[in-house]
């Protein structure tokens, strides 16, 4: 007999339920497990950063004098190529053949769905293994990018099966309800394996805000989701009286506490994948905070309050032509005098933990800096407001001191005193141009009224305004042909008008370029994210309908890339 033992991999510890039916079927070998928990999960990688991870894991365990080796992980089994494995000294199997195997024999209909991470699902191996050993198997694939991992790290005790995935608008609530006993479960598990003592863990735990967060959506839910300004007081003052709470209180925190930490390390995965791969993410921090929000109910010294803690004064925007009465936001408005006092701290950590989470910060609302609209709080319009004037020069100074490599962007549209300008070109960050609103077709001919410089984001549109195709299409005959001859005069004379638009976008001047995914795909109205000024459906409801379209368009824009030579 062989008393070598048998070798297993993965890219964390799911692959232990492998491990534990293999001992079930083979009781008396010994099995050396190594799970990649350093680098996990391998789905998020690119196909080439996953077969170098496998080969190393390989590599390990034919150092331990194993007989064979058996890849637990989907993604590996999906990817690894079949001259690396004819290449080993020894047996070499993984999941893949399996679990088809599997598939093909309890399906009933032949109609299989496969849920995995992304790089499995593209690689659409399970597809092709299934319909060599069925061929009237009908595959779906689904990528999951949130609960894979999840069980991945032995979190989640079954996987969740597909949920609306072909649905064109978002279902908030619908999604929230699939989610949450998935979630719940995983926070059970992670309670039991007591992850709440790993390092990782406790370093972000340890963050102030975190805890501040927890509790106050703890407080939220125990409070039926009323504004903070309504519930009992020893719960409206907790952040400066810091009372123990009710047990079920304290464990629903420390709950947001997991989600939060989940989320974290999710998305500090997904960013160094980026980054790695020369991609920078951009975040977008708006100017103001929400009045039921945890950064005002647990640092109530840094707005301008009553003593119920209600606003005095709120935000907005004064009259302007696109309305006689102003906007009122209705975000509590900052004081700045006490925010001096405390060096600024509120936006110095605020902006600190965004520049954790992204490589450029836009600031919405930049022109708050310089001058804000203060409007009394029991003004039902915000036509009594005044401006007055905000020390963006000290913040600034104290953020780009406080926090080195910021990079932040002004979103500096609209109309604006010079003085805003001067700001931003003071700290030499960049601004924005808007090609639908930089279009003039009023006269003879169509022309582009912005000037063209380098230190400047170009967009086609932004989430609040119609799509390019959209905007478009509600032109009249005459400013579409003006429109056309414009971009053909500019070089931009190739495809259809949608990709004329993008090739003009991409060949301008500014250092980035931004092209929202709906007019990458030449979407019209059925692509408009959000209309300002209004709430609720079908805001924020967009969802990608079309991959496959999707995936053509955008190896179409890879094309303009390299062409632009941007």
């Amino acid at each position: 007999m062989d008393t070598k033992p048998i070798g297993v991999f993965d890219s964390g510890l799911g692959g232990l339920t492998v491990v534990k039916e293999l001992k079930k079927i083979l009781p008396h070998e010994n099995i050396i497990y190594f799970g990649d928990t350093g680098r996990v999960p391998y789905g998020t990688r690119g196909r080439d950063t996953v077969v170098k991870y496998a080969c190393q894991d390989i590599n390990f365990l034919l150092s331990q004098n194993v007989k064979m080796i058996i890849a637990a992980c989907g993604t590996v089994s999906a990817t690894l190529p079949q001259s690396v494995i004819s290449g080993l000294p020894l047996p070499f199997t993984g999941v893949l053949l399996p679990a088809a195997q599997a598939a093909c024999v309890t399906s009933l209909n032949g109609k299989i769905g496969v849920i995995g991470t992304a790089t499995t699902i593209k690689s659409g191996a399970y597809g092709k293994a299934m319909r060599s050993i069925r061929n009237d198997a009908v595959i779906t694939g689904n990528a999951c990018p949130l609960f894979v991992p999840l069980a991945e790290e032995g979190l989640l005790k079954e996987h969740p099966k597909e949920f609306q995935e072909r649905a064109t608008r978002v279902d908030y609530e619908a999604v929230r309800q699939y989610r949450e006993p998935f979630l719940r479960n995983a926070f059970d598990v992670f309670t039991e394996k007591k992850g709440q003592e790993e390092t990782a863990y406790k370093e972000f735990a340890s963050q102030e805000w975190v805890y501040e967060y927890g509790v106050f959506r703890a407080l939220k839910k125990a409070n039926n989701g009323e504004c903070w300004n309504d519930w009992p007081e020893e719960y409206r003052t907790w952040p400066e009286n810091r009372q123990k709470l009710p047990e079920e209180v304290e464990t629903e925190a420390q709950y947001q506490i997991f989600l939060q930490y989940i989320f974290y390390t999710q998305w500090m995965k997904v960013k160094k994948a980026a980054n790695d791969a020369g991609i920078q993410i951009m975040g977008d921090v708006p100017f103001y905070v929400g009045q039921d929000s945890v950064d005002v109910w647990a640092g109530k010294d840094n707005f301008l309050l009553d003593t119920d803690g209600r606003p005095i004064f709120i935000a907005g925007v004064p009259p302007d032509y696109f309305s006689a009465t102003g906007q009122r936001w209705g975000n509590p408005i900052y004081d700045w005098e006490h925010m001096k006092e405390q060096d600024y701290r509120f936006w110095v950590d605020r902006i600190g933990y965004s520049n954790k989470l992204f490589d450029i910060i836009r600031i919405d609302h930049f022109r708050a800096f310089d001058t804000y609209w203060k409007i009394p709080a029991d003004c039902p319009t915000a036509i009594d407001g005044e401006w007055i004037e905000a020390p963006g020069y000290e913040v600034i100074d104290t953020l780009q001191k406080e926090i080195p490599g910021l990079d932040l962007v002004a979103e500096d549209l609209g109309l604006l005193r010079p003085e805003v300008l001067m700001l931003k070109d003071h700290y030499h960050l960049k601004g924005m141009k808007i090609l639908i609103f930089s279009i003039e077709t009023g006269g003879k001919y169509a022309r582009d009224t912005f000037h063209d410089v380098e230190n400047m984001i170009f967009y086609t549109g932004t989430h609040d305004n119609d799509t390019i195709m959209q905007w478009y299409g509600n032109m009249s005959a005459a400013a579409r042909r003006k429109i056309r001859r414009m971009l053909k005069k500019a070089g931009a004379s190739q495809g259809s008008v949608k990709d004329r638009f993008l090739q003009y976008t991409m060949q301008n001047q500014a250092e980035y370029a931004i092209i929202p995914l709906a007019d990458i795909l030449g979407l019209g109205k059925e692509g408009h994210i959000n209309t300002p000024g209004t709430i609720g459906s079908p805001n924020w409801e967009w969802h990608l309908p079309d991959f496959i379209q999707a995936k053509k368009e955008l190896q179409k824009f890879g094309r303009l890339i390299v062409d632009t030579k941007r």
